[in-house]
């Protein structure tokens, strides 16, 4: 699993990807999902929310496929993303 870099704060946003681009080999895309982070029930910690925004891509382009997924993290964060839930990163 590929994440993005801590911290891991309650309520704020973050993205992750359940394979990096080396680790699909015949694939020509993936995708990254982006989640916020909420209480655990046990009250110790934080754990990954439900995906509100997923960002897809080609393998031969994951730079920008994760850049585009840490400016709509930094979006949703200040509260000002007004985008869809689904966005694909064209070359």
């Amino acid at each position: 699993m590929i994440l993005s870099p801590p911290p891991y704060i309650l309520g704020k946003h973050a993205w992750a990807s359940s394979y990096g681009p080396a680790d699909i080999c015949g694939f020509h895309t993936f995708s990254v999902g982006v989640f916020e982070w909420v209480e655990r029930s046990t009250r110790f910690g934080v754990k990954r929310g439900l995906i509100k925004v997923r960002v897809e891509g080609l393998s031969s382009q994951s730079e920008a496929v994760y850049a585009k997924a840490a400016e709509v993290v930094n979006q949703l964060d200040a509260g000002t993303y007004t985008g869809p839930k689904r966005i694909r990163v064209k070359s």
